[in-house]
């Protein structure tokens, strides 16, 4: 039995004709063509790659092993990320969550538990310039590495969140959009 294809369907049959040398070329041709386009729409989609680039931002990592309870209730649109460094080098203890969208906190998405010095923080930007995920990492800016204290009434929500951290979990309360009365987010870490 012959099999007839169409001369539609023989634009496959082309590169079986393209001499070897050809052949190469075109397919270094599209990948250099691909590549970058690639790169653009990935530093357009994730400005904060231009600024980890040129040194004003830096990856924290990875999410960070732990469970997050909200009010009593997993939620899995919180990630959890760990830092021991301040940005200019100095020791620290601290976690970042970052909240996926949507969320029903009346907060920003991005919250500061810093463990040595006992506050729960809010950034003084969020932009996408300043915290990201990019496959999975958090990057975080220079300038995205200013908390303000949830206590303090001008920069923060005048609201104490009455944190509280033992070896392994972390509990604070947050202004909620949906009830009159603050959330709590109970973390528990993993080993």
């Amino acid at each position: 039995m012959i099999l007839i294809v169409p001369e539609k369907l023989q634009f496959c049959r082309i590169i079986e004709n393209v001499p070897m040398k050809r052949r190469r070329f075109k397919i270094l041709l599209v990948i250099a063509v691909l590549v970058p386009v690639f790169f653009i729409l990935v530093l357009y989609r994730h400005p904060i790659i231009v600024k980890w680039i040129t040194g004003s931002a830096r990856v924290v990592g990875l999410p960070v092993r732990a469970s997050v309870y909200a009010d009593g209730d997993i939620d899995r649109r919180i990630r959890v990320f760990h830092s021991d460094t301040y940005w200019d080098g100095e020791k620290a203890d601290y976690y970042i969550l970052y909240i996926l969208s949507p969320y029903p906190y009346a907060t920003k998405h991005i919250i500061s538990l810093n463990i040595r010095d006992q506050y729960v923080g809010i950034p003084d930007v969020t932009s996408k310039s300043d915290f990201d995920l990019v496959f999975g990492l958090l990057f975080q800016s220079e300038t995205g590495t200013k908390f303000s204290d949830f206590r303090d009434e001008m920069k923060g929500y005048g609201f104490d969140p009455q944190l509280e951290t033992s070896a392994r979990t972390i509990l604070f309360r947050i202004p909620s959009k949906q009830k009159s009365a603050p959330g709590l987010i109970r973390i528990e870490l993993s080993e």
